[in-house]
């Protein structure tokens, strides 16, 4: 993978992440649910931040939206409520991190531009945390 399909995946992601958080903030989660997705917003709005110079360095132009397959997840997160939308979301977040975790090892390991894997660098501790976080919430969820 490029750097460039890098950046680019990066964005969608957080865009992912975001959109799915805001829906479940609509829904009067629990409170721990709650906490989670402030969280994913306001640390994937400083990532994004992050993210733009070194996109706009390196000619590569973020679309600024989530991907055709968590705007149709959105839409079924949209018709559900309670425990159900917890699980899904909670669950969705694990899969969304564990990927996420992936890829920037893989970019931090292969990526070519010092400003990209230094962007991955820093930012991947807090995916991690992301990550754990999902999963312990998902573990109360069952």
């Amino acid at each position: 993978m490029s750097d460039a399909d890098f950046i680019t995946k990066v964005d969608e992601g957080g865009h992912n992440e975001m959109g799915l958080s805001k829906i479940v903030l609509t829904k009067n989660p629990s409170p721990t649910v709650k906490a989670y997705a402030n969280k994913m917003i306001a640390d994937h709005t400083k990532a994004g931040a992050e993210l733009t110079p070194i996109a706009k360095a390196h000619g590569v132009k973020l679309k600024g939206m989530m991907d055709a397959e968590h705007q149709t997840m959105r839409e079924a997160m949209l018709k559900m409520s309670g425990p159900d939308l917890e699980k899904k979301y909670m669950d969705q977040m694990v899969t969304d991190h564990d990927k996420t975790v992936a890829l920037f090892e893989s970019e931090i390991a292969n990526g070519k531009e010092a400003d990209v894997k230094g962007f991955a660098t820093k930012t991947l501790p807090t995916i991690q945390q992301h990550d754990n976080m999902a999963k312990a919430n998902d573990k109360m969820k069952m």
